[in-house]
């Protein structure tokens, strides 16, 4: 962040630091408005939810955008929620934001973060890194080394190496592998279990209109996601066991998958 983009900064962490918080009533009633139409509650409802932006947002830094980026992308996301928040369904608002907030500023990092298209499923995986790495410093007094960080967070160091290399520079972790070109780079090291839309779903709200958005992908993908994140009383189970369920190969499965979470992402973020 250049001098002038830090200047603009403070200058909007202090203006809507003296945006007073909503209470769990004024909330309720901003809602009701808004469902009516009322564009002076809307603002009054995004103004008092800008601080939660800029906090998550501070999360995703240095994982490939300007933090002026993700906050941008972040107060998308809380747009989205301000329109969509239902009181009548008994959650609070910043836990239902918070989601829509993190999926916004996700989607920006995956497509825009790298020179050449980030896979989510990869920001992810820095973005885990890299809080496990700030955890470690405060418990070991010094940056961990990659064998530590494989350590606690239960992966080959060969494989923190390869990340830590990743969040240094820009990279395309799309380039074909094999010579069928069906695997890539990003594919070949990490977790087994994406990260998906699906997690930290804690929001009635959100299962609810997740299970919707779920409904409109096609039955093969919604079988895979079903059986892979354990939706709908179903038990988690692997690529592998996916794909001799379905007679297909575990990286059919795995690009299925990862096909119809980013159809999730794009239908609930652009719809």
């Amino acid at each position: 962040m250049d001098e002038r983009d830090d200047h603009g900064m403070r200058i909007y962490l202090r203006e809507i630091g003296q945006v007073e918080l909503l209470t769990p009533e004024q909330e309720v009633k901003l809602a009701r408005r808004i469902k009516r139409g009322d564009e002076k509650a809307r603002q009054q409802m995004i103004r008092a939810n800008l601080r939660l932006v800029v906090k998550i947002a501070g999360d995703y830094a240095r994982l490939g955008l300007p933090l002026l980026d993700l906050i941008s992308e972040g107060n998308l996301g809380l747009m989205k929620a301000v329109d969509r928040f239902d009181p009548k369904k008994g959650g609070k608002l910043s836990t239902y934001a918070a989601w829509w907030i993190k999926q916004g500023i996700r989607r920006a990092l995956a497509n825009q973060g790298k020179t050449i298209r980030l896979p989510s499923h990869m920001v992810d995986k820095l973005f885990r890194m890299r809080r496990t790495q700030e955890v470690l410093s405060h418990e070991l007094g010094r940056a961990p080394t990659a064998a530590e960080l494989a350590q606690r967070l239960d992966v080959p160091e060969k494989t923190v190496q390869y990340w830590l290399e990743v969040s240094q520079r820009p990279t395309s972790l799309d380039v074909p592998l094999g010579e069928d070109g069906r695997e890539n780079l990003g594919d070949t090291i990490g977790d087994t279990r994406a990260k998906s839309p699906f997690d930290e779903l804690n929001d009635q709200q959100l299962l609810e209109e997740m299970a919707e958005y779920v409904k409109t992908l096609t039955a093969r993908e919604q079988l895979i996601l079903e059986r892979r994140f354990g939706l709908n009383g179903k038990s988690s189970e692997s690529l592998e066991e996916v794909g001799a369920r379905l007679g297909i190969t575990r990286e059919r499965v795995r690009q299925i998958q990862n096909q119809a979470l980013a159809t999730l992402r794009e239908k609930m973020l652009g719809g």
